[in-house]
């Protein structure tokens, strides 16, 4: 930083206050005339900084900290119009004012000056009263558009932490930072494109609802619902998932969707298993028998969005999920059914289960028998396997 220039008249005005903080970047190879800008810019309450060459004002300007750059149009080494526009294609400094001074104030100066950016023009000599005018301007609105800039991504803060908390009603925390990260580009794509994906699909529904709703008032049922779909949202977010859908007991999750996982056939058998094991606890000090049966298949999926132009919805849809769907419905509570495509994939993993075999299923809206297979998570009583699929 210069010192104020001393052994000048003190300047008729006084300090303007209102542009104090303010740091202007004065570039040029005379010292003479650096002091001089130095000594006007005080009735602007300005600070000045000051560069002799053409890259040392770039390697200032990459900082932050200057709101305005008064540049001559002759430098030693780069020409002031090159180091204006390269001032301006940095991001980091395109915002600030560029003032071209020259002493020759042609026609082609200044047209050559607005192609590089620049914002005003000065004669050399300086002007005092001329650069006090539009250098102050300048300032000026300098720091209403940062003032602006600033408001404006205090707003985008807020509606971020918003978008984040509505992604995290649905998403991993995991997830959701994974998305965010990626910008703008990924966000978009999940509100406006059908991706095909590799996942694994979980569906859990509540086996003895039906007569539980029966049983208590509708306060209870809405109350137990809470508690049970909140303890499996922290499960499931726990294991990285992503909760598509929820309607009356069942819930619908993803693994693998919308960021792949290598791993999501082991996430959706680990998520299953604590799902069951945790939903007793859920209703063991009401009157009403109730448990958990558990489906899960892995395959190609669509994901995107699906609804009409006044409601959608972010879903996972195809024949996996389908699959997925009817074994939830013929398992057992306390009980996984798996695919048999699930089983090659935790074969392939090395994971060893007792999984149990079932006869093959006759699913709806599959034309042949569906291989299945039994992981028990809590063993019941045992029944007859006609009885227990039918």
């Amino acid at each position: 930083m210069l010192p104020r220039a001393g052994g000048w008249p003190a300047p008729a005005t006084g300090v303007d206050t209102s542009r104090t903080g303010s740091t202007v970047l004065v570039v040029d190879d005379d010292e003479v005339t650096c002091k001089l800008i130095a000594h006007y810019l005080e009735e602007l309450g300005a600070d000045v900084s000051q560069a002799s060459l053409g890259e040392e004002a770039l390697r200032i300007m990459a900082g932050d900290g200057i709101d305005l750059m008064i540049l001559d149009v002759m430098l030693p080494d780069v020409s002031g119009f090159d180091v204006c526009a390269r001032v301006k294609a940095d991001p980091r400094s395109a915002l600030v004012p560029v003032v071209m001074a020259s002493g020759l104030g042609s026609r082609a100066d200044r047209i050559e000056g607005l192609r590089a950016g620049a914002s005003d023009f000065l004669v050399k000599p300086v002007d005092r009263a001329e650069l006090i005018v539009r250098v102050g301007n300048l300032l000026d609105l300098h720091r209403m558009r940062k003032a602006l800039e600033a408001e404006r991504m205090e707003r985008m803060a807020r509606e971020g932490a918003v978008q984040r908390a509505i992604f995290q009603r649905y998403m991993s925390p995991a997830v959701v930072e994974r998305i965010f990260s990626a910008g703008g580009e990924r966000m978009d794509a999940l509100a406006t494109r059908n991706e095909r994906l590799e996942a694994a699909v979980l569906f859990a529904d509540l086996r003895g609802f039906t007569s539980m709703a029966e049983s208590l008032s509708p306060q209870d049922v809405v109350s137990l619902l809470n508690r049970y779909f909140a303890n499996m949202t922290l499960i499931v977010h726990r294991h990285g998932g992503t909760i598509f859908h929820m309607a009356g007991d069942a819930l619908m999750v993803g693994f693998g969707v919308p960021f792949a996982q290598g791993d999501a056939v082991e996430r959706a058998l680990r998520a299953g298993q604590e799902m069951i094991a945790e939903s007793g606890p859920v209703f063991e000090r009401w009157p009403v028998d109730v448990g958990l049966g558990v489906g899960i298949n892995t395959g190609e999926v669509v994901a995107g969005n699906i609804g009409s132009p006044d409601y959608m919805s972010y879903t996972l849809i195809g024949d996996t999920v389908n699959v997925a769907a009817r074994l939830t419905a013929r398992a057992r509570a306390g009980e996984i059914l798996l695919s048999d495509e699930v089983r090659f994939a935790l074969e392939d993993s090395g994971a060893g289960l007792p999984l149990i075999a079932v006869p093959p299923l006759t699913l709806k809206g599959k034309s042949q028998p569906v291989r299945a297979w039994a992981l028990a998570v809590i063993r019941r009583a045992a029944r007859s396997e006609a009885a227990i699929r039918t």
